[in-house]
């Protein structure tokens, strides 16, 4: 029998002896105190006054008769002796416990979603948060579960990172742990916790050229993973097939391609744990564009990890900046420190698409350009004043086609759209060409024309940044705590570009927030919902007829009709 089945039963014999051992104690001990409490009266010899029983807390009695005495006597030797015995038992199943740490992995919150989005078979799955929330243990447990026949030795459910791996039983599965080097990642932080976490004896270890165990073999499974740094040339990341690959820190964009390649062909999974203080390509590429594929649990702050003190946490923090603080502490992106809507949470605000209803009110804002695409947004209205940021337009295209890429969506979807806005440089974008050939048509004329012809009026957007910035924070946040502002999933870019908008070295919004400019300028456009039988108001509801739902006031009226 091998080492490690010895233990393995032993540790069950330890377990099934210490419930034995529990019950003669008890027995022992109920005894024993019914021969005290029954014992008395004379005997051939007076036992010693006074004498304590160690286990159970009474007095041998003086006066007891000599049988009892021997009786008790008996009984309190075997008590000692059961004692012993289960000592020795709990130093047998605290050995194994210490040999075998990932049967008794008890996961976090946090990284029990992190292994649920492999099992639900994400491709690639992030756990992104601050210092010391368990991302390396997390590491070091999947890499052994992926091992050791793809289950989860702390609760025996399947952990799959392949199709191959699945179809193959568990058995022959290839992996690569990546991170930042050798000396202080690798071998003072990666190898020490695989093997704090692994079974004992059921693996193999091989060094390489610089003295790291950088090579992990488990003959039962046939399975293998090695470690390799981000200091290696790129090339040496490429050419080979696996099942899975952790990123232990953000790779270089590089790196990640390399590995991701050779996952390819068995269709296995790419799993980082980062502190998002480096490599913004991920939040750019990865989080705030996901594939159906991708699986992020992200924001996890250092206080979800509860084997940690408030002490500890305390001193931590007050040796970082408020930078710092952002990722180290809070577990958000360094790279957002400065977000102009901090309040915007994309398990909240961005919903699934649906089918905007016909009486709900469309309105839309263009933020026009010259040289970068232009930027379209269309959002619909409820009855509750609730805002719904449906369909998105990102194109470089002519000043018609754009109008008529509008009017298509409006007929496409039988929108209630009547009314929409554009920014003020659509009126000066031909002044260089009325200089040089005189009169020509501005792109806002262009627009309003091709528009008109469908009975939807254009008007000029709001430039009042700072108010409608405010008025967007409030949406997001909604009276009484419940959001007026939604995004469809499937305005992609509106999503990327609301979470990256942040405000530049002097305290101003950065000029690539489109989306966020347009999503602004609603809260000032006065689109609100309406009644369709309203779509022709009086003149006391100082609304334009053609514009049915945007209140507006008597002067603003008369400039735009």
């Amino acid at each position: 029998m091998s080492g490690k089945r010895k233990i393995v039963d032993n540790s069950k014999k330890a377990g099934i002896g210490k419930k034995k051992l529990a019950k003669q104690q008890n027995d022992l001990s109920k005894r024993l105190l019914d021969m005290i409490s029954e014992g008395g009266g004379g005997g051939e010899t007076e036992a010693p006054a006074k004498r304590i029983n160690p286990l159970v807390g009474t007095k041998i009695q003086k006066g007891s008769s000599l049988d009892v005495q021997r009786e008790l006597l008996r009984t309190e030797e075997e008590l000692l002796r059961l004692e012993e015995e289960d000592a020795k038992l709990e130093e047998v199943e605290g050995r194994y416990r210490d040999s075998h740490r990932i049967e008794f992995l008890e996961p976090l919150p946090h990284q029990e979603r992190f292994l649920e989005f492999i099992r639900e078979g994400k491709k690639t799955v992030l756990i992104v948060g601050a210092n010391q929330i368990g991302k390396t243990v997390i590491c070091a447990n999947m890499g052994g579960a992926f091992s050791l026949g793809c289950k989860a030795p702390w609760d025996g459910s399947g952990l799959f990172p392949s199709d191959f791996a699945r179809n193959n039983g568990g058995r022959g599965v290839i992996g690569r742990i990546i991170c930042q080097d050798w000396e202080k990642a690798a071998r003072d932080t990666i190898v020490p916790k695989l093997k704090e976490w692994l079974p004992v004896g059921s693996y193999e270890t091989h060094k390489n050229n610089v003295g790291v165990e950088h090579e992990f073999i488990f003959p039962k499974t046939g399975s293998k993973f090695t470690i390799l740094t981000y200091k290696e040339d790129t090339k040496s990341h490429e050419g080979w097939t696996g099942d899975w690959v952790h990123a232990d820190e953000p790779p270089p964009r590089d790196k990640y391609i390399a590995n991701r390649r050779g996952l390819v062909a068995r269709n296995g999974t790419f799993t980082m744990a980062m502190t998002a203080i480096s490599e913004p390509w991920i939040l750019d590429e990865i989080v705030l564009e996901p594939d159906i594929s991708t699986g992020v649990v992200a924001d996890i702050p250092i206080s979800a990890n509860r084997y940690l003190t408030e002490e500890a946490i305390r001193i931590f923090e007050s040796s970082l900046s408020e930078d710092e603080k952002v990722a180290r502490i809070q577990g958000g992106w360094l790279q957002l420190t400065g977000r102009v809507w901090k309040g915007f949470n994309p398990a909240v605000h961005v919903v699934d698409d649906f089918e905007i209803p016909p009486d709900w009110p469309v309105g839309f804002e263009i933020d026009f350009h010259l040289n970068t695409p232009h930027a379209v947004s269309f959002c619909a209205v409820d009855k509750y004043d609730r805002y719904f940021i449906c369909e998105e337009i990102w194109d470089n295209c002519g000043s018609e086609e754009l109008a008529d890429a509008c009017i298509k969506l409006k007929q496409k979807n039988s929108w209630r759209m009547k009314y929409g806005e554009i920014d003020a440089l659509s009126k000066g974008d031909t002044s260089y060409i009325r200089n040089r050939y005189g009169v020509a048509e501005d792109s806002f004329t262009m627009i309003q024309k091709r528009l008109a012809k469908f009975q939807v009026r254009l008007g000029v957007g709001s430039k009042d940044e700072k108010s409608y910035i405010k008025a967007v924070e409030t949406r997001l946040r909604g009276p009484n705590g419940m959001p007026t502002l939604f995004i469809f999933r499937s305005c992609v870019n509106t999503i990327k570009q609301v979470q990256r908008w942040a405000y530049d070295d002097d305290g101003k919004p950065k000029d690539d927030g489109h989306f966020p400019e347009c999503i602004g300028r609603f809260t000032q456009s006065g689109l609100k919902y309406r009644p369709m039988n309203n779509d022709m108001p009086k003149e006391s509801d100082n609304v334009s007829p053609l514009l049915f739902g945007l209140r507006r006031s008597p002067g603003e009226m008369r400039a735009v009709v």
